[in-house]
């Protein structure tokens, strides 16, 4: 979230569920927050309308909670953050190789990367990527130049999950049983999976 100082003026709506990571990305930049509560739209609306129009806005959320798998309402989050003038800050970290024809995520799954302004993602401990909608992209290659990488090979492991339909399908049910045996032997509480 270190590129938020190119956005004069911008403030964050940040899900109350994001990782630490984000949290602290979103510390660093030093920008106004908001924080709404976890994959809540009408609180999330509530906050938008509180600022006005003319403010640049980021909505930041996961769309695989990082803690409980919960899946984010993304069609209706992106659709709420947009209405409201702000761009969307995705995390598909939990998401990519699970989710999606492609492995491409929950964006992918459902339909919505076009509404995505802002993606980010890991390939586990291998490479991380983040993507931007066009007039993002050009910012960005102003002003976070040290930010941009060329890294031509990717692994083989997530080239076969793209190309190979029962490897992610095997892998998202190895996932799901995964947490349904911690789940088993704990006190939380189950999440919806879809």
């Amino acid at each position: 979230m270190n590129f938020l100082f190119m956005f004069q003026g911008c403030h964050v709506f940040s899900d109350a569920g994001n990782h630490a990571s984000m949290i602290q990305g979103i510390r660093n930049s030093r920008v106004p927050k908001h924080i709404f509560r976890h994959n809540d739209v009408d609180h999330l609306a509530e906050l938008l309308s509180k600022v006005a129009s003319n403010v640049p806005k980021i909505v930041a959320f996961e769309t695989v909670h990082s803690m409980t798998g919960a899946v984010c309402p993304l069609e209706e989050m992106c659709a709420v953050a947009h209405e409201h003038g702000a761009l969307t800050f995705v995390d598909e970290v939990h998401a990519v190789g699970l989710y999606g024809e492609h492995g491409a995520g929950i964006g992918e799954r459902d339909g919505q990367l076009e509404n995505m302004d802002i993606i980010s993602g890991t390939l586990g401990k291998y490479r991380s990527l983040i993507c931007f909608a066009t007039q993002v992209k050009v910012c960005c290659y102003s002003f976070v130049y040290g930010f941009i990488s060329y890294l031509p090979d990717w692994p083989d492991f997530y080239i076969t999950l793209k190309q190979n339909t029962s490897a992610r399908v095997e892998l998202t049910l190895n996932c799901h049983s995964f947490q349904s045996c911690i789940l088993c032997h704990s006190q939380a509480t189950p999440c919806e999976i879809r």
